[in-house]
């Protein structure tokens, strides 16, 4: 039998769907456990999907270490489930997926049928999409240009970098593997909560309408061991859960609709998670994704 010929190549498909959504990732970093990893070590996902994460990696790193994995996985039934594989520690900021080759991958999804058969495009995939705030306003701008009629969703831990504040479109961030923030300024906590306004008007003046963030819990220590988050101050922060409640109060204040998620661990209580996020003004119910232990 005759093989597809595979994507998992440095011009292969960066996008991928899953039901009428069109996911865009712009990178694998994180700065804090990814959500994938989150989600348990037996969480898996279809062949298309980890092919394209694994050809964002390759892209970051200008390897193909992953072409072989995915040339497998292409002889594979899509109605699978594959883990993705641990991935190296990334030693600096990668530049990799552009823009443009996002936006090529999206018109090639999108094709002579038009985006009407999709629902929304998403900003999500393995890292954190705020990582690369450049990249990630200049492709929402393109997105809205072109593709008027369809929202566009962001994923993120709403765990805003310092580097991720007020920036110019078309620029990234510095170099913060796993993905902490070599910053030595000594900006405060006035920084911070400026940052937390400045980042979501930016995201909704460059056409974000709706923002999915991981708020996990409603315990601050928890949520670090949940999360693991590296940025800012370190493993002595205990700043990490507070600041994804203001990123999701100020994107309510600028407009943008919020969907609060969480794993629905035994160990995580979901009253008060719930609790919190309708104190923060959440409209939408939460939202809680399977663990796979």
């Amino acid at each position: 039998m005759r093989v597809s010929a595979p994507r998992c190549t440095l011009t292969a498909s960066l996008t991928y769907t899953l039901g009428k959504d069109l996911y865009i990732p712009l990178t694998s970093r994180c700065n804090t456990r990814t959500l994938p990893e989150t989600r348990g070590p037996n969480f898996a996902l279809p062949p298309h999907v980890v092919s394209s994460l694994c050809t964002v990696r390759d892209l970051e790193t200008q390897t193909q270490q992953w072409k072989y994995w995915c040339l497998w996985l292409d002889t594979q039934d899509d109605t699978t489930r594959h883990k993705l594989p641990q991935r190296n520690a990334m030693t600096q900021a990668a530049r990799l997926p552009t823009v443009q080759q996002l936006l090529d991958d999206v018109e090639q999804q999108v094709g002579s049928s038009g985006a009407a058969g999709f629902q929304s495009f998403v900003i999500a995939g393995e890292g954190e999409p705020t990582l690369r705030m450049g990249e990630l306003l200049e492709l929402t701008q393109s997105l809205r240009a072109t593709y008027t009629d369809v929202p566009i969703r962001l994923t993120t831990n709403g765990l805003l970098s310092r580097q991720s504040g007020s920036i110019n479109i078309g620029s990234d961030i510095g170099d913060d593997n796993n993905d902490g923030d070599n910053n030595d300024g000594d900006s405060g906590d006035n920084d911070e909560e400026d940052m937390n306004a400045t980042v979501p008007q930016q995201l909704h003046d460059a056409g974000v309408s709706q923002v999915s963030v991981a708020l996990m819990t409603s315990d601050a220590d928890q949520y670090n061991e949940l999360m693991e988050p590296n940025c800012q101050r370190g493993a002595e922060d205990p700043l990490p859960h507070s600041r994804v409640c203001d990123f999701i109060s100020q994107c309510l204040v600028h407009g943008i609709e919020v969907e609060t998620t969480g794993v629905d661990r035994p160990d995580v209580k979901k009253p008060p998670a719930e609790e919190l996020a309708k104190s923060l003004s959440v409209v939408k119910p939460f939202r809680w994704r399977p663990f796979f232990p």
